[in-house]
């Protein structure tokens, strides 16, 4: 995967939101799909699954790790394919307790573009 997709999908999902909670609620997610879109229209879909797994797509490339609540942060911790050398592992965005499906919201993405978020049911 083309490094600046790469950092495009990190500084995504880490700027998910704002708020941090000590015990986060990720269940209104489990099992269903984040969207989100930036002003190119491109889209990002993460699917968080039941068994602590996790799939990232964008333009029809996968990202695929663990996810877990540390810290009232959702954090992902990717696998496959391991990352390149000097680029972390782990990443993670705050701002994700209690999301279910039907939520909406934007917030600042990459390079000061705006990303709109939701989450769709099913995967």
């Amino acid at each position: 995967m083309r490094i600046s997709v790469r950092l495009g999908l990190l500084a995504a999902a880490a700027a998910l939101g704002v708020a941090n909670a000590a015990q986060a609620d990720m269940s209104g997610m489990v099992g269903n799909t984040i969207v989100l879109s930036g002003d190119n229209d491109q889209q990002i879909k993460v699917q968080l699954h039941a068994d602590g797994t996790y799939q990232t797509t964008l333009g029809g490339q996968a990202m695929k790790g663990t996810w877990k609540d540390k810290d009232g942060q959702l954090c992902y911790t990717q696998t496959d394919p391991a990352p390149q050398e000097g680029q972390p592992a782990e990443f993670c965005a705050q701002g994700m307790n209690g999301r279910k499906v039907g939520d909406a919201w934007t917030q600042p993405g990459p390079g000061g573009a705006t990303m709109k978020g939701q989450v769709v049911a099913g995967q």
